[in-house]
């Protein structure tokens, strides 16, 4: 009877330290892939997108805006919609202590001067300010050719999202047998709001003499996009700019481009501006931009 006792004493101690211990352990420590949970920029709704009373969108409105999220039918990514960013590669897993290459994304030239376009993602759980990459280019005898570095094209990067970067150099690619890479974050001192949303108004095919049955008075027919920024934060703007970056269909960076908001318009806070139209005649990337998916960053000032 006294072995009884005691252990069911036993017993009733070994739950009330172990029910306290588990009501207080973290469960990102003990995912076995290592990463810590952190939170994505908050979703972008389509009354948000159209500044449009939420309460009148409920009442059987039909507005032609992207969900929050939706699934890229060639990559199986998921798609985001979040203040300041739209597109693929967001996570909200994260190593919690570095910037790293998106290596998915990265679209190495292989003939011609070596360049590099990619993604580098804030796995930290705070955000920073940019990203500064660096890259040994070696060669097949183990050497370095070259040291080249580049800086992210979007500043302030939150937690868990992806921003896009291009290095160009003056090497043939043809002497680069493997690349090695370094990412810090670096901090700038301007001030940045990412409260914003881009929505393209249109894009105009390359080379396409008409667009919507109306015929094109722009020969010889750029590709062009018109981009409409909304302002979703409490304050005003004195500028913003656009980063768009568009992903073939393997999910590699194609190409990437930056323009600033139209100076004739002042950016309100909950307000509408342009950015300045963004065009195209390249003819190795223009036929090739309308056929690709396409992210967009904001960053306002």
């Amino acid at each position: 009877m006294k072995n009884k006792k005691m252990s069911l004493l036993y017993l009733v101690l070994a739950v009330f330290i172990l029910i306290p211990a588990l009501a207080f352990a973290s469960p990102e420590s003990n995912k076995s892939n290592g990463k810590v949970k952190t939170k994505l920029p908050k979703g972008v709704e389509v009354w948000e997108q159209y500044g449009v009373d939420k309460e009148f969108f409920k009442a059987d409105v039909e507005l032609d805006a992207p969900p929050v999220e939706q699934q890229s039918n060639k990559s199986g990514k998921k798609y985001y919609d979040l203040e300041g960013f739209s597109g693929y590669y967001a996570t909200d897993e994260v190593a919690g202590d570095r910037l790293v290459i998106v290596e998915e994304s990265l679209n190495i030239s292989q003939s011609g001067l070596w360049e590099a376009k990619g993604l580098i993602r804030n796995e930290y759980t705070s955000p920073v300010k940019a990203g500064h990459i660096e890259a040994d280019l070696i060669n097949k005898n183990g050497e370095i050719i070259k040291k080249v570095k580049g800086e992210s094209m979007v500043e302030l990067i939150r937690p868990g999202e992806p921003v896009p970067f291009v290095i160009q150099t003056d090497i043939d690619a043809s002497l680069v047998a493997n690349v090695e890479w370094s990412i810090k974050s670096t901090d700038k001192k301007q001030d940045f709001n990412r409260q914003g949303t881009a929505m393209v108004l249109h894009e105009l095919p390359y080379g396409e003499e008409t667009y919507n049955g109306e015929l094109r008075s722009d020969a010889p027919f750029p590709y062009k996009m018109s981009v409409q920024l909304r302002n979703l934060s409490k304050k005003d703007w004195n500028s913003a700019y656009l980063v768009v970056a568009w992903i073939d269909s393997e999910g590699k960076v194609f190409n990437t481009i930056k323009v600033d908001s139209d100076k004739t318009y002042h950016i309100y806070a909950d307000g509408v501006a342009m950015f300045d139209e963004i065009v195209v005649d390249d003819p190795s990337i223009a036929p090739y931009l309308s056929q690709y998916e396409y992210m967009t960053w904001v960053v306002g000032k």
